[in-house]
């Protein structure tokens, strides 16, 4: 069965993000390994853009926005297993646990992003009312995503052009994929 646009996001489904390089979104740890910042998903409406792979024909190129940009991935099912965002005390308790789910947003004719029929977006139910249980959601998807690592590396971190590596390579905490 093939994908449409506006098809609820199946767990099953792999997304996208572009991840603007060197504005202190990721770094790697002394041992080798990715951490993403919390600030890799920043969104002024407090709703992560991601693109679907189905719908972009599994190319990760289709999220990068920059050539300098990386992009790595999350998994919808983990996206929607979240259980750390909501409503805390003012002791900090999670007392209201918030559902996370991924919309399909399609865009078309944008005057600047032009078309993306790949475009979802990964929200929270209730919205997120502040900073604060936004970075949560934030917190939880840089986690998820430094488990699956690079499916682009940004600019930085591509080995200099013509030195026999390729330019796009994927980098994994655990060395699989």
């Amino acid at each position: 069965m093939t994908r449409q646009p506006t098809d609820p996001v199946a767990d099953e489904e792999i997304l996208y993000r572009n991840i603007q390089d060197g504005r202190r979104r990721y770094e790697l740890q002394p041992d080798g390994t990715l951490h993403f910042s919390s600030e890799a998903f920043l969104e002024p409406e407090m709703e992560p853009s991601v693109d679907r792979a189905d719908l972009c024909s599994h190319d990760p190129r289709h999220s990068q926005r920059d050539d300098s940009d990386g992009v790595t991935s999350l998994l919808a099912s983990e996206v929607r297993a979240i259980r750390d965002v909501g409503q805390a005390t003012k002791k900090g308790k999670l007392e209201r646990v918030y559902d996370v789910d991924i919309r399909p947003e399609p865009f078309y004719d944008h005057p600047i992003l032009g078309t993306n029929e790949a475009h979802a977006r990964i929200f929270t139910t209730p919205k997120c009312r502040n900073d604060g249980e936004f970075s949560k959601l934030k917190r939880s998807l840089a986690r998820l995503a430094s488990k699956r690592g690079w499916m682009i590396e940004p600019a930085q971190l591509r080995p200099p052009a013509g030195n026999g590596q390729p330019n796009s390579t994927q980098l994994s905490n655990n060395g699989s994929q």
